[in-house]
């Protein structure tokens, strides 16, 4: 059976500052619908709470997401999710990626400043 490839990549420069840790989730995932899909999308890694609480979170419709590819009729073997993970998240792409998680944050907070 195939699993899922994922790639965590920390981005400081949108850390909250409550002890909170941004990052980067990488996804290439197998769909229900037959095929392999790849996105990327910022989730917060919590501290450690009181209760020991030390999970992720992300808001679906208010933090950065996207999605990138979605091959139809390919299977879903482990070679060709390793391809496909391999072939989206190229260094360059993850600093495009990067760059445009910032650039959705900045105006975020602009328009909630105005």
């Amino acid at each position: 059976m195939a699993d899922n490839r994922e790639t965590i990549i920390p981005m400081p420069e949108l850390d909250p500052g409550d002890g909170t840790k941004a990052q980067l989730n990488l996804a290439t995932v197998k769909t229900s619908g037959g095929s392999i899909s790849s996105c990327a999308h910022v989730e917060y890694k919590h501290a450690p709470s009181a209760s020991g609480f030390t999970g992720t979170s992300c808001l679906l419709y208010g933090d950065f997401r996207k999605y990138l590819t979605n091959a139809r009729g390919v299977r879903g073997t482990q070679k060709n999710i390793d391809t496909q993970h391999a072939n989206v998240f190229t260094p360059g792409q993850i600093e495009t990626i990067k760059a445009e998680a910032v650039a959705f944050y900045a105006k975020k907070k602009a328009e909630a400043a105005a």
